[in-house]
């Protein structure tokens, strides 16, 4: 077989494998970013640069020396030559876009980067004038130009600088595709060496396109990153981005998108024309910005904005774009849908510097009952910065032990004792500013460290009962706070149980106090949770009554022990709220008669305790009676309480 018949064999190959990645990929429906239409742009090149290479093989075949033939094979290889120049070039625009090394919009840097291959392309189509590239001895005869190396050296720089944008921003790609990208690159390489080693070989072509299958089976497949049902990107894809753009230190701004009322529309509306919805706001977000925008549909209820801006006018101008499109009415077929959104609005890295604080930014499931467009931006993102600092703060905690357990003593109407108490957990030596234990345990459960506190809690107020015998001073029991969220995490009773038998106490010295939340939860790990404690002998107290949406079968169900009224309701009396005051005295009342007893918190004044004696209440706690105390002052409290008692 001739030398030429061997290339024609190659290029058919070349040629027959990047048509089938061309149709696969215009056929492949998907979204199309600027570096997926160079990715298309550098198939067809391919293609067209295989086909000229056949055209000029098969010339060389059956040309001796016809001028006819002559013109068709020199400007075929003229055409070869435009094309594979301009291959390198646009080979490392795709991989600077894609590791967002690079951007649609930056010009300046385009035009930079475009001078050597304008260069190399002036060289090729001065070819028919000066003969610089090749030319063609006896009209058939082809003949490397003086300047030929020229145009190799061209593109030789261009995959440099891919190399160096693969290699300084490596961690910009995941590591599953990693392997496949050095892969398909070093293919290409070894073409284009084996190449110009070998003249007579022209295997180049055949790597690029191997060399591209496999990127476009694998980067260029976006499958995994798709929503289905809005065509956006998903929270796997923002995610990644949030790294590139990171990885390259771009400034980007990021709009979390969270709509409030999703569940409320969802039941009115059904699921199907909701998500037609929402995919209409997708389709209206992308028209926003042609380059540099992305969109993603990280939740049911969070859709997501990422925009590489170009200056503070930019970032304000897109602001107000999404905002205005959020305020403006959004009609679906014959429904108008009045959406409540929030929209939390963040510089990259100026208002926020790192991705979990992304993370949190999207999945803050915001508890704002305004209708219509809420902006939160600047200033109004600090709290995403203060709990990473809690964060931060409570890992110590738990790695040095600097968490303290306080009491605060409750009153027993009926014999004027303190004989309960509540345990209060506090860190030791916080240095963060107003820090509240409502807000530090909020942080926790959130984490997943709700776990490890909780235990912790625990196992220091078993100590103190074993170490102190508190009982001695007529103390009965001590209620705890057991988090919802610790039950689904952990298998407390087991946790419990060991942790009793290694202070050797019974469960009969304890309360378990949960919120009306956990005990509303549809969460079989939750029942099964309660179960397993009761089983063990635990008695759990409802905490916060008043403030979610208990109702008596519920309560009934649970057999609780005790009922903590919420403090809400006892201040309100105190304005004279006579509503308030009838919701207080006929819920005590009632919780009375179903045989449980009743505590009420948040007791501040003579005025709230004489008022708390009067409607039946069984247990008194808040200031009035005492401030949560440390362990040497609680018991001295104990002690003093016992003697006015006694006395």
């Amino acid at each position: 077989m001739s030398e030429h018949m061997i290339d024609i064999c190659i290029m058919t190959c070349a040629l027959v494998l990047v048509l089938s990645d061309i149709i696969y990929y215009i056929s492949h429906k998907t979204m199309r970013r600027f570096r997926n239409w160079i990715f298309l742009t550098i198939m067809f090149n391919i293609a067209l640069t295989a086909a000229a290479d056949l055209t000029t093989n098969y010339i060389k075949i059956i040309n001796n020396g016809d001028i006819g033939l002559y013109r068709i094979e020199f400007t075929s290889t003229m055409i070869f030559f435009i094309l594979h120049t301009f291959l390198p070039a646009q080979l490392a625009l795709y991989i600077a876009l894609k590791n967002n090394v690079a951007t649609q919009s930056e010009k300046k840097k385009f035009y930079v980067f475009s001078i050597p291959i304008l260069m190399g392309e002036l060289l090729i189509l001065s070819n028919p004038f000066t003969k610089w590239i090749f030319e063609f001895e006896n009209l058939k005869d082809y003949a490397r130009g003086p300047l030929l190396p020229v145009s190799y050296g061209i593109g030789i720089l261009y995959l440099i600088y891919a190399l160096y944008v693969m290699i300084r921003y490596r961690r910009t790609v995941s590591k599953g595709m990693e392997p496949v990208v050095w892969l398909s690159v070093s293919i290409a390489v070894v073409g284009i060496i084996v190449q110009l080693i070998y003249p007579q070989i022209m295997i180049e072509l055949f790597c690029d396109a191997i060399a591209l299958t496999g990127i476009l089976l694998t980067i260029e497949n976006e499958d995994r990153y798709i929503d289905a049902n809005t065509m956006a990107y998903n929270r796997t894809a923002f995610l990644h981005n949030v790294d590139k753009l990171m990885g390259v230190e771009k400034n980007f701004m990021v709009v979390s998108i969270n709509i409030t009322n999703i569940r409320i529309l969802e039941r009115i509306l059904g699921s199907e024309i909701l998500a037609r919805a929402v995919a209409e706001l997708v389709g209206k977000l992308r028209q926003l910005r042609k380059h540099d925008l992305t969109v993603y549909r990280n939740s049911a209820n969070n859709i997501a904005v990422i925009y590489i801006y170009r200056d503070g006018k930019d970032f304000e101008l897109l602001s107000n774009e999404i905002k205005e499109l959020f305020e403006g009415e959004l009609i679906t077929g014959h429904f108008k849908i009045e959406l409540n959104v929030v929209l939390s609005i963040a510089k990259v890295p100026q208002d926020i510097d790192n991705k979990d604080n992304l993370i949190d930014l999207i999945e803050e499931n915001h508890e704002l009952e305004e209708n219509g467009v809420t902006v939160i931006k600047g200033k109004g993102l600090d709290y995403l910065k203060r709990r990473s600092m809690i964060e931060m703060e409570l890992k110590e905690a738990v790695a040095f032990d600097n968490i303290e357990v306080y009491y605060q003593p409750i009153y027993n109407v009926a014999t004027g004792m303190i004989d309960s108490c509540e345990a209060l957990v506090r860190l030791v030596d916080s240095g963060i500013p107003d820090l509240k234990t409502d807000e530090f345990i909020k942080v926790a459960e959130r984490n997943g460290m709700i776990g490890d506190i909780g235990m912790m809690v625990f196992d220091k107020t078993c100590e103190f009962l074993s170490k102190n015998k508190p009982e001695k001073y007529g103390l009965k029991y001590i209620n705890v706070n057991l988090s919802l969220y610790q039950m689904i995490i952990d298998d407390v009773a087991v946790k419990f149980r060991e942790t009793l038998d290694k202070h050797r106490l019974g469960t009969d010295r304890f309360v378990l106090e949960i919120t009306e939340t956990a005990s509303l939860a549809d969460n079989r790990s939750v029942d099964h949770s309660i179960l397993r404690m009761k089983r063990a002998g635990f008695k759990f107290s409802l905490d916060d009554y008043g403030t979610g949406f208990s109702n008596l079968t519920n309560i009934r169900s649970m057999k609780f022990s005790s009922i903590k009224i919420d403090k809400s309701l006892l201040w309100n009396c105190n304005n004279k709220d006579n509503i308030s005051s009838m919701i207080l005295s006929n819920s005590v009342h009632m919780i009375r008669t179903m045989g449980m007893d009743v505590i009420q918190e948040g007791v501040e004044t003579r005025e709230q305790f004489e008022l708390a004696k009067e409607i039946g209440v069984n247990y008194i706690q808040g200031f009035y009676i005492s401030k949560p105390l440390p362990e040497k002052e609680f018991i001295e409290f104990l002690k003093g309480n016992l003697a006015d008692v006694k006395g």
